[in-house]
């Protein structure tokens, strides 16, 4: 992980466990395979206020939103 969140060596199957306690959003879209505009979205529908690609959200967050990007892969909508 370097220094403004961005993961060092990013794998869009990376478990929430692994994920550090506090990240950018455009970083979370980038272990994700998304862009930050599809992660902003989910941000959106999940009641986070975040303005943009460079806010940073904390692990929580970050895990409902692998969650829903998941569920999304698998055909499960929500």
């Amino acid at each position: 992980m370097t220094e403004n969140g961005s993961p060092a060596d990013a794998h869009a199957s990376t478990p929430a466990t692994e994920l550090p306690d506090k990240m950018r959003v455009h970083a979370l879209a980038r272990l994700l395979g998304s862009t930050s505009r599809e992660v902003l979205n989910h941000l959106e529908a999940l009641g986070s206020a975040v303005r943009s690609a460079s806010s940073t959200i904390n692990r929580e967050v970050a895990e409902q939103v692998v969650a829903r990007v998941d569920g999304r892969r698998h055909g499960i909508h929500g």
